[in-house]
């Protein structure tokens, strides 16, 4: 094996973990672009809740900018949600989407909650 191999094969695993910090960070800025539209919120209104300015609030939503993880929290609790449901709705796993569906099932009215999950359970059954 030689030396070359051994660094092209490290430098397209750290292009890999780039590229896919960088895919997260985009995924993560739509989700807060859509919590914070659901609330009615301007970028301007989210960077003053914050204590940011609203150019950082823009990069967020575009992923040219990934918030802190002590950013992030403050983030969540503007827009009233944890950061587990910020990042739960960034993962593109099928396992992840429990928490998605819950967030999701939180915004809807009791009756079409009931009714959701009489789809559920008989999607399970067939």
């Amino acid at each position: 094996m030689s030396t070359l191999w051994v660094y092209q094969r490290i430098g397209m695993q750290h292009r890999k973990k780039a590229e896919n910090f960088e895919t997260l960070g985009k995924r993560l800025g739509q989700v807060i672009a859509k919590q914070r539209k659901a609330r009615g919120l301007t970028q301007d209104d989210l960077a003053g809740l914050v204590e940011v300015d609203p150019v950082t609030v823009s990069r967020f939503e575009r992923g040219t900018s990934v918030p802190s993880l002590q950013r992030l929290f403050v983030v969540a609790q503007a827009l009233e949600v944890s950061v587990g449901e910020l990042l739960a709705e960034t993962s593109p796993l099928p396992g992840d989407s429990a928490p998605r569906l819950a967030t999701l099932l939180k915004g809807l009215r009791t009756t079409d909650q009931q009714l959701l999950m009489d789809i559920a359970e008989l999607l399970q059954k067939r």
